[in-house]
């Protein structure tokens, strides 16, 4: 359930539901959105222009999310503990 993954990352990662669904680009909250824009993608294999209409976003943000942990650029650099969170909530 989309909306279950959605709560949990707010949780984990301490951050306001309600402003993932805005446009704010405070980094808590890029960070949970790009958390959930993969794990959507990988767990439940949605493409980026499903996933991009959850947030109200371009498919454009949503590949350069997906692009970012191809990378290992920003969030999703090697020492970061984004990976962690994904590894766990993906199961």
């Amino acid at each position: 359930n989309i909306d279950s993954l959605i709560n949990k990352v707010c949780i984990r990662l301490e951050v306001n539901k309600a402003q993932l669904f805005t446009k704010s680009r405070m980094q808590d909250i890029v960070r949970a959105r790009n958390l959930i824009h993969n794990i959507l993608s990988e767990k439940y294999f949605m493409a980026a222009s499903n996933i991009a209409k959850i947030f109200s976003q371009d498919h454009t943000t949503v590949l350069h999310s997906l692009n970012m942990k191809t990378m290992k650029e920003r969030f999703w650099s090697p020492e970061q503990t984004i990976w962690q969170d994904f590894e766990e909530l993906i199961k």
